[in-house]
Formats: structure tokens, C-alpha cells, sequence
């Protein structure tokens, strides 16, 4: 998810009464709800899609962010306020658990995917319960946090977080159940429609409307594309489909370049493109669940290899 939904997941808990529970009890929440995403310091030096959502949001990781999280608030709390109350260090270790466990749930959810078991195991396991930035869940946190102020005694419990937490709750289990009923429709209606056990069927909500999915079938050698809806059912077009072109790729160049490598281990629905510019061999790589083949996604990744002589 974004990062204003994690911190917004961060302060409608605080808002709803944890925060009360010791000094420095909010930004505890707030800072532990986005602290797995420190991976994107990575960036910078090459560790880009391989890297996201692995080490630093595995098991291993969120039984350590807790404790990174206590000693910050502690050592912020004593450097710029010696003589207020001190905030209890159980208590803060318990809002930071609370608050790292709610980030790779909700990563989780989305069609991204999450490497639970990291540094253990890489496998990625994938949600699709919500878009990657769900504007209603958005919408209903930031009304719950903005209609609720601080007493003079700290942070007053608020109806409005409360509900908003079981409102956030119950869609997400409503999606959920949504994917998982349309993934069964789907797969039943492509029986009917000839496709012999298809490699994969991707069912993942679309932005804005959720009762929306985007489906795309994989049946090994080109993924088709299409909807679900509750009026229509499913619809491919005939139109909208994406050759492969793996086959065409030259995998062991492709695994000597970093950024390649590293695309080929993240893809889930992987297409590649394949040109000669000269005597260099191009390969564009992108992936079905974020383009369409008719324009470059966020995961687009270019490999450029020279001809041999």
C-alpha cells in the first residue's frame, strides 16, 4: 500500500484509544506502521522490484522493528523532553508490534505481493483484496482521523476511529471473498469457453470501483485480458491480448544483468519484447499485472546486450 494509507492505518489506531496507552504512544503506531518500507533506501544503489518487500517486511523483521521503534521513541523522548513522564517501554513495544504487523498486512492485499517468510524463503504471495491505493479506505481513515482532537489529557478514545477500523475490516474481507468468488467464476467460465487449464488466473480489484476486477487468464503462451463485473460477468476482448515472448529471450544474458535478474525474480506475470538496435540485442520487459502491452508500466526494465562476434 501507500504510505498515507499505512500512516493513516497508524493514526486511526492511536485515535481510537491506543494511543493512550503510554507517552509517545502515537508516533510509536504512526512510525511502526511504515518502517518496513525503509527497503527503499536500497533504491539508490540498485536494489529495486527484487528488494521491495522482502527482508525488511519478513517474520524475522517484524519481531525486530518493534524494538527499533521503543528505542527511538525512548531516546527522542528523553533527548527533547527530560522532565515530562516517561513513555512505559512495554507499552511502546506493544504499539509497535501492533503498528508493524498492519504494514505487510495490507501490502499484502494488493496484487504486489508479499514475501512473508524472508530471509527463509522467497516466495511472494499475493492478496488481491485491494488496489494499491484504495482511495475509500483512504477516504474513511482520513475522516476518522480528522474528526477527532486531542483533550487536555492526551488522546480521548474516538467512535469515529473505532468504526472506521471495522468499516476498513469488513471491506477488506468483503474483497476478499470477492477475489476469491471471482477467481472460481472466471476459471468455471473459461471452461465453458474452450480454455484448457489455463497456467494462471489473476483476479485483482481495479481503482475506484470495487465491484470491479481485472482478470487476465495466462494459458502459456499469451495472457488475455478482460473484466468482471457483477452485471456483466466476465468479458475478455479478443483484442486485448499480450504475447509472451519469453521464448524468445536470451535467459542467460538476461540473469548477467542486475536489473534483469532482478525483474525476472519479481515478475508474476512477465512479457518481454525483444529488438535489435544495431549490433545490440534490447529486451523490454514488463508486467501483465500493471501494462496492458500497449504502453510501459512502473516495472518496465530494459536489458541491452551486444552481439556477439
Amino acid at each position: 500500500m501507500d504510505n498515507l494509507t499505512h500512516t493513516l492505518v497508524g493514526a486511526t489506531l492511536g485515535r481510537a484509544g491506543l494511543a493512550r496507552r503510554t507517552a509517545g504512544g502515537m508516533a510509536a503506531l504512526m512510525i511502526s506502521a511504515n518502517i518496513p518500507d525503509l527497503d527503499v533506501l536500497g533504491l539508490p544503489f540498485g536494489w529495486n522490484l527484487a528488494f521491495r518487500r522482502g527482508i525488511t517486511h519478513g517474520v524475522p523483521a517484524l519481531l525486530l522493528w518493534p524494538m527499533v521503534v521503543t528505542m527511538l521513541v525512548l531516546g527522542w523522548h528523553r533527548w527533547q523532553r527530560p522532565g515530562d513522564r516517561a513513555p512505559d517501554p512495554r507499552q511502546l513495544m506493544l504499539l509497535s508490534a501492533i503498528g508493524t504487523a498492519s504494514h505487510p498486512l495490507l501490502d499484502w492485499f494488493n496484487s504486489y505481493g508479499m514475501r512473508w517468510l524472508m530471509p527463509f524463503r522467497d516466495t511472494w504471495w499475493y492478496g488481491d483484496t485491494w488496489f494499491i491505493v484504495d482511495p475509500w479506505v483512504l477516504g474513511v481513515l482520513l475522516f476518522a482521523v480528522v474528526t477527532t482532537r486531542p483533550d487536555h489529557a492526551g488522546m480521548r478514545p474516538s467512535r469515529p476511529a473505532r468504526v472506521a477500523l471495522v468499516a476498513v475490516t469488513l471491506y477488506a474481507l468483503l474483497m476478499g471473498i470477492g477475489s476469491a468468488a471471482g477467481r472460481r467464476h472466471v476459471a468455471a467460465e473459461l471452461a465453458t469457453l474452450g480454455f484448457a487449464k489455463p497456467r494462471a488466473i489473476m483476479v485483482t480489484p481495479v481503482a475506484l470501483n470495487p465491484l470491479d476486477r481485472l482478470v487476465v487468464v495466462d494459458d502459456g503462451d499469451v495472457y488475455h485480458l478482460g473484466h468482471l463485473t457483477l452485471r456483466h460477468g466476465l468479458q475478455l476482448d479478443p483484442s486485448a491480448r499480450i504475447e509472451h515472448g519469453m521464448a524468445t529471450i536470451d535467459r542467460e544474458a538476461v540473469n548477467r544483468d542486475a536489473q534483469g535478474r532482478q525483474f525476472l525474480y519479481w515478475s508474476r506475470l512477465p512479457f518481454a519484447v525483444v529488438h535489435q538496435e544495431g549490433d545490440t540485442t534490447v529486451t523490454v520487459f514488463d508486467d501483465a499485472r500493471y501494462s496492458d502491452g500497449n504502453g510501459r508500466s512502473f516495472a518496465w526494465t530494459e536489458v541491452r546486450v551486444p552481439s556477439r562476434r
